[in-house]
């Protein structure tokens, strides 16, 4: 992958998060799966729902373990796996609810009969499972609901309360709910649940769904579609959170918000990227700053400025790189653009110290008109919007790339720089 600064280094920033990401991945992946007249809601019925239409729909639970074996691979779930049993009781409740006028068994069969439910987990799925394995066999019709229930019955038996995370007690208690359940409510929701397990990279899962969208396996694109993706989800998720509006979207909405990420990743610019980078923290000792400071044109302590213009700096570095480890640029274009910039210098830093040699006095410079005319390079330098490839740069990545020259420095604004900077 030619670049994963951005967006991949943030999934893995705050492990205590890690599970409200892993439903928000999971999440843009069923948007960019999702089919017309269909509608998918966050944290509305369930983690995530879908509404297939005005009457059938999935209810989904996702589950995020860092738990790790052994071997270093993620855990596997287990029949009397914690995640597993709360998801059960939570669905129990749900379909049991009495606000929802389900308060009979006529009513709650019914909505089983339109409801899927499905538990999404990182979890690793394993043959030893004996309780999937159960669910599986009524799902075929091979184990009745009387021997599902004995099985059932023998695993409450057989668990301890006294486990060590204290979770004892309310495993017995979340299998008791469900072993209770009347046999056709019972036989009713275990052929309605699915497991989705080993969902583990969810970035690379959504990025071979932008990959079969785009028609492109260029890498650096498709980053580029998913920065663009994640960044309006997650702002329009914020924004409806802070309204207090429920988080529902359908397919002309996830059309709309998504096209303009797929079209610009499409087209033959070279790709744009918001980068996040670490500003250094001793932002005045850089050659380019105190050339600045220098001439007048920013205050040796406007520390906000100085950040400004080292994040123009630092921008065009990265898009740069990005652009020739992607093969969207060469090693030779990046030097003709390099020299070009330093040519486009050279004429204006020419032409606005004529006059400069002039101001010399018995050997003596005349200081305050020679930065007068080096502010005027300067001036004149920042109204340039620099090419690379045919392509035209804006100000903000033209400014930078000079700021860049003169940080080497391979340019500056006095008429004397190379003696002042050069080293």
């Amino acid at each position: 992958m030619a670049d994963s600064s951005n967006f991949q280094d943030r999934t893995s920033a705050d492990k205590t998060s890690i599970g409200f990401d892993y439903q928000f991945f999971y999440f843009i992946d069923l948007l960019l799966n999702m089919k017309i007249d269909q509608k998918i809601g966050y944290e509305v019925k369930d983690d995530i729902h879908i509404e297939l239409d005005s009457k059938n729909h999935i209810l989904m639970q996702t589950k995020h373990t860092l738990k790790t074996n052994a071997q270093g691979q993620t855990v596997n779930l287990t029949e009397r796996d914690g995640d597993l049993w709360k998801t059960i009781h939570n669905w129990i409740k749900v379909i049991n609810d009495k606000d929802e006028k389900r308060e009979f068994i006529s009513e709650q069969i019914q909505f089983m009969n339109q409801t899927k439910f499905v538990l999404i987990s990182n979890k690793a799925s394993s043959t030893n499972n004996q309780l999937l394995k159960k669910i599986d066999a009524v799902q075929k019709d091979t184990l009745s609901i009387l021997n599902f229930q004995s099985y059932l019955s023998k695993l409450i038996s057989e668990t301890s309360t006294k486990k060590a995370d204290g979770t004892g007690n309310k495993l017995k208690n979340y299998m008791r709910e469900l072993v209770s359940q009347n046999d056709e409510w019972l036989k009713k929701f275990l052929s309605k649940i699915e497991f989705q397990l080993n969902q583990d990279d969810l970035i690379q899962k959504i990025k071979n769904t932008i990959r079969v969208k785009l028609f492109e396996v260029d890498e650096y694109r498709i980053n580029n579609a998913l920065d663009c993706i994640f960044s309006n989800l997650s702002i329009w998720k914020y924004e409806n959170v802070k309204k207090g509006e429920k988080i529902y979207i359908d397919y002309e909405e996830v059309e709309t918000k998504l096209h303009k990420c797929f079209l610009v990743a499409r087209n033959n610019k070279l790709p744009k990227r918001k980068f996040q980078f670490d500003l250094p923290n001793d932002l005045e000792s850089q050659i380019f700053i105190k050339q600045l400071v220098d001439i007048n044109d920013i205050d040796p302590l406007d520390f906000v400025q100085m950040a400004e213009y080292t994040t123009y700096k630092l921008n065009i570095l990265k898009h740069l790189e990005s652009w020739k480890q992607a093969g969207y640029i060469t090693e030779d274009e990046l030097d003709d653009f390099n020299e070009e910039c330093v040519a486009i210098w050279k004429n204006l830093h020419r032409a606005a110290h004529r006059t400069s040699r002039g101001l010399i006095r018995d050997n003596e410079p005349i200081p305050e008109l020679i930065k007068m005319n080096a502010l005027n390079c300067l001036d004149n330098i920042r109204d340039q919007s620099v090419k690379i490839d045919d392509e035209e740069l804006n100000i903000k990545m033209s400014n930078g790339q000079f700021y860049h020259l003169s940080d080497n420095p391979s340019i500056g604004w006095l008429l004397d720089w190379e003696v002042k900077y050069k080293i």
